[in-house]
């Protein structure tokens, strides 16, 4: 397994989104410096587009908002997700191939 400490800045442009009507919040540990927190895909998914997330691909960019088939999907602005939801557009991952690994930094 993979284990990889990466973090992206404001500008990065990634999307992700979840595909689970009950989706858990992604990358919850606090345990590090500087991490407040993950980002709850599917309350983006809501509030922004009123769909639901689904998880595409099985990797950080594999999240995705839709009301059904794939044409209708939209991405997931993690700096946006997280600016709204944690107070900071800064967001990183511990591993690429997790999708469930993204969180939310000062």
């Amino acid at each position: 397994m993979r284990s990889t400490k990466r973090f992206r800045p404001a500008l990065h442009a990634a999307v992700i989104t979840t595909a689970v009507v009950i989706a858990p919040v992604i990358g919850t540990s606090s345990a590090q410096a500087g991490i407040v927190g993950g980002v709850s895909v599917e309350s983006y998914c809501q509030d922004n587009y009123a769909k639901h997330s689904v998880l595409r691909y099985n990797n950080i960019n594999g999240w995705r908002c839709t009301n059904g088939p794939t044409t209708t999907d939209s991405y997931v602005n993690f700096t946006s997700a997280c600016a709204t939801q944690r107070g900071t557009p800064y967001w990183g991952y511990h591993d690429y191939y997790n999708p469930y690994t993204i969180f939310c930094y000062t």
